[in-house]
């Protein structure tokens, strides 16, 4: 389950002081839009099961994917906030946005078939079960 856990960029110091690696992973993701600084997830383990929330505020349900293969779980979707009005209300500036986002983490350990998701108020929960560990058969050795 260590997939479940962000990777965060390391710091440097200069002169006492932290800042960010500009040569770290996060830099250049951030830099380039890979799409994971898009949404938030927690990730808490609830003992028999994983619970993961993704804030996708102003999200539509049917704008956002979730798929699960070979212990990946793939959050995903598109979004366009585009507005036309006819009028122009003395607007000076508008922004808008709209693009595409995605984000994997491995799952492993967890039993597929039994996962569900819900959608409310701009949150995505993910209820990941976790997979009953398969106990070793205990096999006699005979001894020539």
């Amino acid at each position: 389950m260590f997939g479940l856990l962000p990777y965060t960029a390391s710091l440097t110091r200069n002169n006492g002081r932290e800042m960010t690696n500009p040569f770290s992973d996060d830099f250049f993701r951030s830099f380039f839009g890979s799409g994971s600084e898009n949404f938030r997830v927690d990730v808490k383990d609830e003992g028999k099961a994983y619970l993961m929330e993704a804030e996708l505020p102003g999200m539509k349900k049917e704008d956002v994917h979730v798929s699960l293969e070979d212990g990946v779980l793939t959050i995903s979707g598109e979004f366009n906030a585009e507005k036309k009005d006819e009028k122009n209300d003395g607007y000076l500036f508008r922004e808008r946005r709209c693009g595409s986002f995605s984000r994997s983490f491995n799952v492993d350990g967890i039993d597929e078939k039994a996962v569900t998701a819900e959608y409310v108020d701009g949150v995505l929960k993910l209820h990941l079960p976790k997979a009953e560990a398969e106990k070793p058969a205990r096999h006699e050795i005979a001894i020539q």
